[in-house]
């Protein structure tokens, strides 16, 4: 620094026209961009004002050309933006809102997206407004030793006074009766129920399995609620709805009617056009080998998958009651055992993903059961609803009072061969003896005899239903209507009963339960329609809307459809019949997928040559047209190629389960010859040297 002077500029020059200086190594220096001098220079003018007038002299901040001549007022330009409120709803419409809000929110078949980003505090009006106590009453002045108390003024009639008052209580304690008094009754019942506290009772109650509901509730777009076709009120979780509808609104709800195979086809029609009005409803028999209601539920759930387009997937979470049939029907979708399944209920304890397709996930979730649920169900409503294991009850005889008085006596004098009882426990000694469940001195074991019945109640060996109810105006237009809004239409006439439950001629048809006026309607859906000829049409339009409105049955074109066969659309063959290709092996998937791609590949690159040819002899006359038949010529042949893939794959799957099954019966016999020839003895040396001498 010595010899030079303190205020000399440092760095390359700060003009605009400037040279650029030598560089000490290379071929040249560096200079600032004007950008960066610009910007310097900025920050080094300091704004100089009058001492007397404090105007700015120099170093405007505001550039000369919007600088404004002293002594004239300064101008806006007139934009209302400026002046008023911005992106501002009014009140009128605010209530036009409400009203089409509240009309399509209770509506179960509307579905409301991206919820989250409405105003819903603002649309939602309070029904109850807590009054703010803490701003209108001072608790010193209350509460405190210069509180301030004024008599209470009792709102009288005119011309009443406190004699007549006091009368008319006396009568109203005189007339007071505790068991109408509903909240007197709960009191009493929570009473009695701490006092007979049974923890085997309070099964799916447990803040483990909650915490595990709640776990796939978060998780799930859709839910599904499965309900036992023979009790569907008793099943149902009324607690859980009102939380969906309350705190989970964007999220769906479905019900599933599951074991549908063990009541009469009426009932499960009835049910389903009963609970439709609520939410959608399907029937299902869980079934690996013979389902229904899984192309339905198939169909359904890739609906909403479209819904959902947003998402690179959707999560189905599975609840209800325990033993009602949840992992079931996941291994029914699935065609294969993904999840543990057992007729006792509480197999399963924590929560499951499943993948049914690359869009759609299915969660399992254990039974769960609401406190308030069982607020007025007996000890033996709860067991025979299949929530307790029964050989962890300790007196099993009480509960066989509730079957024999819910199953007809036909069908158990059928099933168990006894024609007459007294009593239960008339019923319960017959039964021992015939079955040989005795104890010393030929006593009966009421415990094991019990057990049995309750074991063929659970697992559906006694034939009952809760029938329901027809009191309700539901015409079949409204539910043609519901049907049409889910697009998905089951035909029950192909519910096949279970072996083991067999009704009654009086039952199967109704006779006592379906009024006269609602017969017609169940039948349409009962009895299966017989073919009708039908005439040629010659136009082409009416043919078309024919087969929009031909009625599909989905089951059937799932009905042998697992994993990522799943995620391919419903085609048809030559007869005109839907069908989807089984499931293989997956290198022949990606086999097949490459083959598609190359032939895709090939095709755009005929048609590319095509059009480059036309061009090239025509270029003045274009022919789109014929370009365009010739495409949609090749796509039809390409998709014909696809079909036949199909049915060459079905068929080439056919005929190794076929020379299969064949090499392993040569096997078996061979095995059996081989085990039937005895082997040769063995000789010694010695003697086969004598043998050969002689």
């Amino acid at each position: 620094m010595a010899g030079r002077k303190a205020n000399k500029q440092f760095g390359p020059s700060l003009k605009a026209s400037r040279a650029a200086p030598k560089a000490k190594t290379g071929p040249g220096g560096s200079l600032r961009a004007r950008s960066t001098i610009n910007r310097i220079l900025m920050e080094k003018t300091k704004v100089k004002r009058d001492k007397k007038t404090g105007e700015i002299i120099k170093g405007y901040v505001v550039p000369k050309s919007q600088q404004i001549a002293k002594g004239k007022m300064a101008r806006i330009a007139p934009d209302r933006t400026l002046f008023g409120n911005t992106k501002v709803i009014g009140q009128k419409q605010m209530e036009n809102f409400r009203e089409a809000l509240q009309n399509k929110i209770k509506d179960p078949y509307t579905v409301l997206l991206k919820a989250a980003k409405l105003p819903m505090s603002l649309l939602k009006e309070p029904e109850e407004q807590r009054l703010k106590i803490k701003n209108r009453i001072n608790f010193q002045e209350t509460f405190g030793p210069n509180k301030q108390r004024k008599r209470v003024k009792l709102q009288l009639e005119q011309g009443a006074d406190y004699n007549e008052m006091q009368n008319a209580a006396e009568k109203k304690e005189e007339e007071y009766q505790p068991l109408k008094d509903s909240e007197f009754m709960k009191q009493q019942d929570a009473w009695y129920k701490n006092q007979l506290y049974d923890p085997v009772m309070q099964r799916g109650q447990s803040k483990r399995v909650w915490g595990e509901l709640y776990k796939v509730i978060d998780s799930s777009d859709v839910l599904v609620q499965v309900l036992d076709v023979r009790d569907p009120m008793g099943t149902r979780s009324p607690h859980i709805e009102r939380y969906l509808k309350s705190e989970k609104a964007h999220k769906h709800l479905i019900f599933v009617l599951n074991k549908c195979d063990l009541v009469p086809t009426w009932v499960t029609v009835r049910w389903v056009k009963v609970l439709s009005q609520e939410h959608p409803t399907i029937a299902f028999h869980a079934s690996i080998s013979n389902p229904f209601g899984k192309g339905s539920l198939i169909q359904l759930l890739r609906q909403f998958a479209q819904v959902h387009r947003d998402k690179k997937s959707i999560s189905v979470g599975m609840f209800g009651y325990p033993n009602v049939g949840k992992s079931s029907l996941i291994n029914t979708l699935r065609k294969k055992k993904v999840s543990k399944v057992s007729p006792l209920p509480g197999e399963t304890k924590v929560w499951q993903y499943v993948m049914l397709m690359r869009r759609i996930f299915l969660i399992d979730c254990p039974g769960v059961i609401h406190n308030q649920s069982q607020a007025h169900d007996t000890p033996s409503d709860i067991v025979l609803k299949g929530v307790v294991r029964a050989e962890k009850l300790e007196d099993c005889s009480e509960h066989v009072i509730e079957v024999l008085r819910r199953v007809k006596k036909e069908y158990i004098q059928r099933h168990y061969k006894i024609i007459q009882w007294k009593d239960h426990f008339d019923f319960l000694d017959q039964l021992a003896k015939k079955s040989g469940k005795l104890l010393k001195e030929g006593r009966t074991d009421y415990e094991a005899v019990s057990r049995r019945v309750l074991f063929d109640w659970q697992r559906g060996r006694l034939p009952w239903f809760n029938p329901p109810p027809f009191e309700d105006q539901i015409e079949a237009k409204e539910m043609s209507d519901l049907r049409n809004q889910i697009k998905v239409k089951q035909l029950f006439y192909n519910i096949k009963l279970a072996d083991e439950v067999s009704f009654t001629k009086n039952d199967r048809h109704g006779v006592g339960f379906i009024p006269e006026d609602k017969k017609s309607e169940i039948i349409k859906e009962v009895v299966k329609p017989e073919k009708k000829v039908k005439p040629v049409r010659k136009q082409q339009d009416e043919q078309e809307e024919e087969e929009e409105e031909e009625e599909i049955d989905w089951d059937e074109v799932y009905k042998n459809v697992s994993g990522k066969s799943l995620e391919k659309e419903p085609m048809r063959n030559e007869d005109g019949d839907y069908f989807v290709g089984d499931d293989v092996a997956s290198e022949d998937d990606e086999e097949e997928e490459e083959q598609d791609d190359e032939n895709d590949q090939q095709e755009e690159e005929d048609a590319q040559n095509d059009d480059d040819d036309d061009d090239d002899d025509e270029p003045e006359r274009r022919r789109p047209s014929e370009n365009e038949d010739q495409r949609a010529a090749k796509k039809k042949k390409s998709m014909e190629g696809r079909a036949a893939l199909v049915m060459q794959k079905q068929s080439k799957i056919l005929s190794d389960l076929k020379s299969k099954r064949e090499q392993k019966k040569e096997q078996k016999k061979n095995q059996k010859i081989q085990e039937a020839v005895p082997s040769a003895p063995y000789i010694p040396k010695s003697i086969r040297r004598l043998i050969k001498k002689t």
